[in-house]
C-alpha cells in the first residue's frame, strides 16, 4: 500500500506546471511552481489575522519567524536555480516573486471590501459616507517599476558622500535583529529602512566601509534635516518592482485615495 500511495504522490508532483519569471532587478529568471495545500496550511496557520506594525510594536521576535516561514515556503516552491537562496534576493524581487507565486497557485484577481472614508454634505453639514466599496484587483495589470541604478551616490556638505543599494531579503532579518535588540517602535522602521541600505561613507577621501546597522544609526543621527532630505532622495532612486498601491474612487461621494492593496498576512487569504 505504501509504494502505491508513494506512486500516487510521484504522479501529481510530476504533471505540476512549472513557471518561468523574469525577475526585476537582475537579469535571471527564476523557475516556479504553484504552491501546495500544505504551503497554504502552513501560511494561514502563521500568518491570519496578523497585521505587522501591531506585531512589531508587540512581538517583533514573531515577526522573524513569519519571515522564516515564508522564506522556507517561497524556497520550496522554486525549481530552478538549484541553488536559490531567496535571502540574497533584492527586498524588491523578494516580493515580485511572492505576487507571482501568489498569482500561480491560486489566481491573479484578488476581491476584498474597504469602507469609504471620504464625506458627503447633507442638510445639517458634513457626514461619512461609508459606502461599502467591493473591489477586484488584477494582479498582472498592476505597474513594475524597473530598476533604473545600479547604486546611488550622494554628495553632502562637509565633503561627506553616502553610497547606497537596494536592500536585500537577508537586510529584513538584520533589521528586526536590531529592532528587537534596541527597543525600537514601529514609527522607526521606514527610516532604519533607509539607513539598512548605506554601504559605505567617505569622508575627505577616507573610506568606511562594513558599517554595522548601529553604526549606520550612529552617522545618520548626526545628519542635518536637509542632508537627511539628500539621503531619501537617494533612497528614494533605488526604488522598483510591484509598489502595490492601486487608485479607489468612490463613485457615492467621489472619494479618491490610493492604497496599499493588502497586508502581507492577508496576501493568501483574499
Amino acid at each position: 500500500m505504501a509504494s502505491e500511495i508513494d506512486n500516487i504522490l510521484k504522479k501529481v508532483d510530476s504533471n505540476v506546471a512549472h513557471h518561468i519569471v523574469k525577475l526585476i532587478g537582475e537579469d535571471k529568471e527564476v523557475k516556479i511552481r504553484p504552491m501546495t495545500m500544505k504551503h497554504f496550511k502552513i501560511l494561514l496557520k502563521s500568518s491570519e489575522g496578523i497585521n505587522r506594525e501591531s506585531l512589531l510594536k508587540e512581538a517583533p521576535e514573531e515577526v522573524k519567524k513569519i519571515d522564516t516561514i515564508f522564506d522556507a515556503v517561497m524556497k520550496d516552491c522554486v525549481v530552478e536555480p538549484a541553488d536559490f537562496d531567496p535571502l540574497e534576493l533584492f527586498s524588491a524581487d523578494w516580493y515580485y516573486l511572492l505576487v507571482m507565486l501568489r498569482t500561480v497557485s491560486k489566481g491573479s484577481t484578488i476581491d476584498f471590501n474597504m469602507q469609504c472614508m471620504g464625506t458627503m454634505e447633507s442638510t445639517s453639514g458634513s457626514i461619512p459616507c461609508k459606502e461599502r466599496l467591493k473591489l477586484s484587483i488584477d494582479l498582472n495589470e498592476l505597474e513594475k517599476a524597473s530598476r533604473k541604478k545600479l547604486d546611488v551616490k550622494i554628495n553632502l556638505p562637509g565633503k561627506i558622500k553616502v553610497h547606497f543599494s537596494p536592500p536585500k531579503r537577508k537586510d529584513a532579518y538584520v533589521l528586526n535583529d536590531y529592532m528587537i535588540e534596541k527597543g525600537s517602535s514601529p514609527v522607526e522602521e521606514p527610516i532604519l529602512r533607509i539607513v539598512s541600505c548605506i554601504d559605505w561613507v567617505e569622508h575627505d577621501g577616507n573610506k568606511v566601509t562594513n558599517l554595522s546597522l548601529d553604526d549606520k544609526m550612529k552617522i545618520f543621527e548626526r545628519f542635518s534635516y536637509l542632508q537627511k532630505k539628500e539621503i531619501q532622495k537617494g533612497y528614494d532612486q533605488l526604488s522598483f518592482g510591484i509598489p502595490m498601491l492601486v487608485d479607489i474612487k468612490c463613485n457615492k461621494c467621489g472619494y479618491e485615495v490610493r492604497e496599499r492593496l493588502v497586508d502581507l498576512a492577508d496576501f493568501f487569504i483574499l
